[in-house]
């Protein structure tokens, strides 16, 4: 044998290791027909070595997976390193990947961890598996899926941990979402920009396909598995892969381009093929040709020769697909996936008509997907940079690089941008050749297409402002009102968003998209009231409307409605900030609040809104000071602001928004004063409140703030009464609270405010009942008490408030456990033992928090009191052995 085919089988050999059972056959059947004299001795090679290596699984060349999964289901419930493996949600063909939780406390978080297959062990794989996590370690892009971690397992298998991306394919994330294919372009434009940045860190991924490009629930594409991708410069990398065979490397056919299935070089251009095919599927709800009811020998015939019809003609065929046996209506490109699917139901899911659609697809966008699917790779788009400008071009209206730059077309381009220039011109020709009755008549004709123009948007500027300022805020104190609350003002966002791309101008819609980001925001994190538990999403909405504040006041300094609005984001954003342990820059923004809100008020001195906003600035100031601990600061503000709310309510009794916030400040005014030993001073600010809010709450039961605050006044009750040795009355006091908010959050499963305080009833519950020697019992409920805590620590990582109650509930019942080991002298080593892993978990919450510089002030003996304590239970479960 010549060294030329050696080369040759060896290079086809090393290429089938990396592919599924499929694929190898496929690969085979090619290799078969390039080299028939060389063909028998691969197979005898490939049936030699999975013969004799024990690494490896003779059903990879057979074609049965069983024993390959059932290497892997041992993996589920294990650890590898800190992460638990809960469940498999993926699989590749060299890895699977499942869903894992972090376990050592550190800190809670869901996550993807990708392992190499048990059966796949051998060197080659492993370092394929390397250079995948090497690739990912370099590449950091909003859009591309993030590697948090990795490492190898005690088997010697390496694992890469990706942050946890909870979508769906792109493909399916826009049908179901029947996005236009306005959106499925602007969407398919981030993605553009995450491949466009890994090429130019030197990798082709070589395996674009919607199920490696997942989109959240928020709209966010997420670019993943780097598991074949290719190294442009593999001397930049630690791990390289080794070079293309003649036999191509792993991929997923229909996505693959020409020179993929030849076994060519591959360059970014293969991408750019990939991409083509993702786009033609997502504009026409079809593959631009089909390979699932043709031979494998067929495949490359198929993907290499035949030319996709255009994506606007395609679109009116499918109905071909509703009789399979009729296939000859369309050839190759009968769709199995596609079956029943009439083009009036692809066309439902994007423009409406099969016409529209059709309309929509027709010119531009055919001719862009028809160039990056160009069999020869230097006649498609040189780079992905280049396809999407001509998206982006397209969506402007503008002239596309990939038509031909001819004067009638350029023409068309700026006539269908400058539609009212180019019709005046066109009117002052045709009056010098019609005369002036005729021009009179464009004129009218004009006039009235511009004032449907302006009628229509008028009517959705009106749809949505009934949305957000109507509809949703006549729901938004009713229990169970969260999820219909969030349809709601997302509904009316996207309205408003349509219309800001036409008025950037408009300071009026500017105020409006603001005001629809704070209600966003409050439903996403919002603080005191109902929420979705995302603190890190609602910092975000903050920050969106006050970029647009500050935008109204760059271009009118002197809108006064802009400048409360700028004080309000800022008091939202100090406010989360102040959640998620960010004290200082919370009290910054606080700062900037309170300052513009009174500069605001001294101007309208009379005006009862602008006062209501001052005592607003001060509840915001006084939060902050508690959390530093700064008590007479903290006193002082919370007694300013329940002056103002009270004056307002003698002086305006109808409007009840004023008593009821009159009863807040008293409340945080009462657990000022018992922090500082004033318990007696306390207890008399918590039965005012509890007096305005019982009123409040039995005049309108289904106001679920009502039943929040008077919850509080109970809880606050049971606080004062624990100290004052009550704990009897603390008990009922608890339990009634705990009452109120167990409706509330059965009311509304999506807010997680109402989880949060099911956990500051349950603990406190815990304490009562600790106090009155109640202790198997105080155990039972600091137990549900802390699986409740994990739960939303889990749900919102990024809130501090929620980790410290964790921590808090922690050390409550291992306090417990203690008092138990002292009680029962049989059980008292099992107790101590309970109470010491108790402790260092609370302690370990304490001490991350504390290196991240979010703990509370009057948390910051906690880390050390609880350390004290373990080491007095390590102690005690010594001398106990």
């Amino acid at each position: 044998m010549t060294p030329e085919n050696w080369a040759k089988i060896k290079d086809a050999f090393q290429s089938a290791l990396d592919l599924e059972s499929e694929e190898r056959r496929y690969r085979l059947e090619v290799f078969r027909e390039r080299e028939p004299e060389l063909y028998p001795e691969l197979v005898s090679l490939l049936e030699h070595h999975y013969a004799s290596d024990s690494l490896l699984d003779t059903s990879l060349f057979t074609g049965s997976d069983q024993n390959a999964e059932a290497e892997e289901l041992p993996w589920l419930g294990r650890n590898i390193g800190p992460y638990k493996l809960v469940a498999k949600i993926g699989e590749g063909g060299m890895g699977s990947v499942y869903r894992a939780i972090r376990v050592d406390d550190h800190y809670l978080k869901n996550v993807a961890i990708k392992l190499v297959r048990s059966g796949l062990a051998s060197r080659h794989y492993l370092r394929r598996f390397k250079s995948e996590r090497q690739i990912l370690a370099t590449l950091d892009h909003p859009h591309i899926g993030r590697l948090l971690d990795g490492g190898t397992t005690d088997d010697g298998l390496p694992y890469l941990v990706m942050e946890y991306i909870e979508g769906g394919p792109i493909d399916a994330f826009c049908d179901s979402q029947r996005l236009s294919i306005q959106k499925r372009l602007e969407l398919f434009l981030k993605v553009c920009s995450a491949v466009q940045y890994a090429h130019q860190n030197l990798v082709v991924h070589r395996d674009l396909k919607p199920a490696n490009i997942l989109v959240t629930q928020d709209g966010t594409p997420k670019l993943l598995d780097f598991g074949i991708a290719k190294l442009l410069d593999p001397e930049l990398y630690f791990q390289t892969v080794e070079a293309e065979g003649t036999m191509g490397r792993a991929m997923s056919p229909e996505y693959a381009s020409p020179e993929q299935v030849l076994g060519d070089p591959i360059t970014t251009a293969s991408d750019v093929y990939s991409l083509g095919v993702v786009l033609y599927r997502l504009l026409t709800g079809h593959p631009p040709y089909v390979l699932s009811r043709a031979k494998p020998m067929d495949w490359a015939r198929i993907i290499v020769e035949t030319e996709p019809e255009r994506p606007s003609v395609s679109v009116g065929r499918l109905a071909a697909a509703e009789d399979p046996d009729k296939e000859e209506l369309v050839g190759h490109f009968y769709d199995s996936e596609s079956a029943g699917l009439t083009p009036e139901a692809i066309s439902s899911r994007r423009d409406g008509t099969v016409a529209a659609l059709q309309r929509t697809l027709r010119g531009d966008l055919d001719t862009i997907i028809l160039k990056a699917l160009q069999k020869d790779p230097a006649r498609r788009y040189a780079s992905v940079e280049q396809f999407a400008e001509d998206i982006r071009r397209s969506l402007q209206g503008l002239p596309v690089h990939a038509r031909p730059d001819t004067l009638f077309y350029r023409a068309g381009k700026f006539t269908r941008r400058h539609r009212v220039p180019v019709a005046a011109a066109a009117l002052v020709v045709t009056s010098l050749t019609v005369g002036i009755v005729l021009a009179l008549r464009q004129a009218h004709i004009a006039e009235v297409e511009r004032a449907k123009a302006e009628r229509r948007f008028d009517d959705i500027r009106k749809i949505s402002h009934d949305l957000i300022f109507e509809v949703h805020d006549s729901i938004q104190n009713l229990a169970g009102a969260t999820e219909a609350r969030r349809l709601i003002v997302q509904d009316a966002l996207q309205y408003l968003n349509s219309l800001a791309v036409e008025s950037r101008d408009n300071p009026d819609l500017q105020k409006e998209l603001a005001v629809g980001y704070d209600k966003i925001g409050e439903l996403q994190g919002g603080i005191g009231a109902a929420n979705m538990g995302d603190t890190n999403g609602a910092l975000e909405s903050y920050k969106k409307a006050l970029s647009l504040r500050k935008s109204i006041l760059l271009s009118h300094p002197e809108d006064t409605v802009a400048q409360v609005g700028l004080a309000h984001s800022y008091g939202q954003i100090g406010d989360i900030l102040l959640e998620m342990g960010r004290f200082q820059e919370a009290l910054e923004n606080q700062r900037n609040n309170f300052e513009l809100t009174r500069a605001a008020a001294a101007a309208s001195p009379a005006d009862p809104k602008a006062q209501a906003r001052v005592a607003i600035a001060y509840d915001g100031m006084g939060n902050i000071y508690e959390a530093l601990n700064e008590w007479d600061k903290s006193r002082q503000s919370f007694q300013a602001s329940a002056d103002i709310f009270q004056s307002l309510a003698e002086k305006y009794p109808q409007q009840k928004t004023h008593l009821r916030n009159a009863a807040l400040e008293r409340k945080k005014l009462g657990g000022a004063l018992e922090a500082t030993g004033n318990v007696a001073l306390a207890l008399a600010e918590y039965r005012w409140a509890l007096l305005v809010d019982e009123a409040l709450a039995n005049a309108n039961p289904q106001d679920a703030t009502a039943q929040r605050d008077l919850s509080i006044d109970l809880s606050n009750l049971g606080d004062a009464s624990l100290k004052t040795k009550d704990f009897a009355g603390a008990l009922e006091q608890y339990r009634s609270a705990a009452a109120i908010d167990e409706r509330l959050a059965k009311a509304d499963s999506k807010d997680a405010s109402a989880q949060y305080y099911l956990v500051y009833d349950s603990y406190r519950i815990g304490d009562a009942l600790l106090k009155l020697g109640q202790t198997p019992q105080a155990i039972e409920v600091y137990l549900k008490a802390v699986s409740m805590a994990e739960a939303n620590a889990v749900a919102d990582s990024e809130n501090t408030t929620i980790r410290s109650e964790l921590a808090r509930t922690h050390a409550r019942l291992a306090a417990a456990y203690v008092v138990a080991a002292s009680q029962h002298a049989s059980a008292k080593s099992r107790n101590l033992a309970a109470a010491r892993e108790r402790y260092k978990r609370s302690l370990m919450i304490w001490q991350e928090l504390d290196r991240r510089g979010a703990l509370q002030a009057a948390d910051s003996h906690a880390p050390d009191e609880v350390e004290a304590e373990l080491a007095k239970c390590e102690e005690a479960l010594r001398a106990a052995s």
